[in-house]
């Protein structure tokens, strides 16, 4: 691909123009839900506030070449599909972060290379006020010498943030998919199940809540979920074989068998279901699916 080939291929992506393929000629082959993600960070970025007025020629100009650098970092061959795909999300997330700035009136220099940890830095650095009132708590630190006059930390930077967002909202997605899997308020992780989108990020933390979360209300929440949303997928076709040969509950293991296709059903999965505490419920309901009976 040349130069101008590949740097009309980034336009088309940014500006909602490039179809799937050209996309996965760009990205290297990326998988369907990277994609998917993909498509909806850029949708997120055009729906930045119209009414405010839009960044420079020159700070877009800067943002997009440090985009289209990391891009071309990404696509070097470095042991997987994954290696190509984290440096390319980081690179569009620093490049809604760029244009925000840079409608703020930031230097070029900044809109390209702000981080997480530069919005943080100017948060501490505006005005004086008491240690307790500081807009982010860290802990988990670490640090050392790192010469010079200079240190080199390690610390784990929390936050509080008030926001009324559209359900579809990618913010909306990501805050939930993660509570999903790592809130320790058990109401909240069955708020999140409830208000769970359809994204792949959503359907991946549902999966994970449905095998995993320790309560047996958050699994069959995230299962019924997961099964309403993408019943067919292999993902949720394969997380349904997990809860047949692992779970404890029968309720689980009920919903699941309802749900798993055909195809997955056989003699194996018949003498894996330990029946021994659910009367022969299990044992029945395989049985019937398998010789074609009706429930």
């Amino acid at each position: 691909m040349t130069r101008i080939d590949h740097d009309a291929l980034v336009d088309a992506l940014f500006e909602g123009r490039a179809t799937p393929e050209e996309a996965a000629r760009l990205l290297g082959g990326t998988a369907d839900d990277e994609l998917a993600e993909l498509a909806e960070l850029v949708e997120t970025l055009a729906r930045i506030d119209p009414g405010v007025a839009p960044p420079s020629a020159e700070r877009f100009r800067a943002a997009r070449r440090s985009v289209i650098a990391t891009i071309e970092e990404s696509r070097r061959p470095r042991g997987g599909r994954a290696a190509r795909w984290l440096p390319l999300a980081a690179a569009l997330a620093a490049f809604a972060v760029g244009l925000a700035v840079g409608r703020g009136g930031a230097a070029p220099e900044a809109a390209a290379e702000l981080t997480f940890a530069d919005l943080v830095a100017r948060s501490a650095g505006a005005g004086d006020r008491a240690a307790g009132d500081a807009p982010f708590r860290y802990s988990n630190l670490r640090l050392r010498d790192a010469g010079d006059g200079a240190l080199a930390l390690t610390v784990d930077v929390e936050t509080r943030l008030d926001l009324v967002r559209p359900k579809d909202d990618l913010l909306v997605s990501d805050i939930l998919a993660s509570s999903l899997v790592h809130d320790e308020s058990l109401g909240a992780r069955l708020k999140a199940v409830r208000h769970a989108g359809t994204g792949p990020r959503v359907r991946r933390a549902l999966a994970t809540a449905a095998r995993e979360d320790p309560d047996v209300s958050v699994r069959l929440k995230a299962l019924e979920r997961l099964i309403e949303q993408d019943p067919a997928s292999a993902a949720t076709q394969e997380t349904l074989l997990a809860i047949l040969e692992t779970e404890e509950s029968v309720a689980m293991r009920l919903a699941a068998l309802d749900a798993i296709e055909d195809d997955y059903l056989g003699a194996e999965l018949l003498e894996s279901l330990d029946t021994e505490n659910d009367e022969g419920a299990l044992l029945r309901r395989a049985t019937q699916r398998l010789s074609g009976r009706s429930l």
